[in-house]
């Protein structure tokens, strides 16, 4: 006897009433299997693509500008080391919460919370398209994705 025979004769044994519970159960468990095993990751997977996606086009929309001012820059004025950093920490979604400028031209600003890939591209522009060194950072884990940090930074271009 195979074994959808033995599954067949089985079902039959069972009274029309267990056959009832029985097929509500296997549904109830159908439905708990395409929840939480199709369903919920999906809606994991959409909210990180969606996350993705928003920096992206925070990076692009940065990236655009950088290039339109690069584009467009003439000789003038030189912004200060504290604009430059406050510029790109907008740009790029940094929120900085304290600053100190110290009398030798060198800044520190404090960091709550932020994502360690938008730090390190933060810092690589302020390096290549703005000549801004750091020479100090401290950072420490605020959260499961976030960090707290301090950096001090130096202008090498005048």
């Amino acid at each position: 006897m195979s074994a959808a025979e033995r599954l067949r004769t089985w079902w039959f044994e069972r009274s029309g009433r267990e056959r009832w519970m029985l097929a509500g159960l296997g549904l109830v468990l159908a439905l708990l299997l395409i929840w939480y095993g199709m369903l919920t990751p999906l809606r994991w997977a959409a909210g990180e693509a969606a996350d993705r996606r928003a920096r992206a086009v925070a990076g692009l929309a940065m990236t655009q500008d950088m290039v339109r001012e690069s584009a467009g820059r003439r000789p003038g004025p030189a912004r200060s080391l504290a604009e430059v950093v406050d510029l790109t920490a907008a740009a790029t979604g940094v929120e900085i919460n304290r600053r100190r400028q110290d009398a030798d031209g060198r800044l520190t600003i404090w960091i709550d919370a932020v994502d360690p890939k938008t730090l390190m591209q933060w810092i690589v522009i302020l390096r290549r398209a703005h000549g801004v060194a750091v020479t100090a950072l401290t950072a420490t884990k605020a959260d499961a994705a976030n960090l707290e940090v301090e950096i001090a930074f130096v202008g090498t271009r005048q």
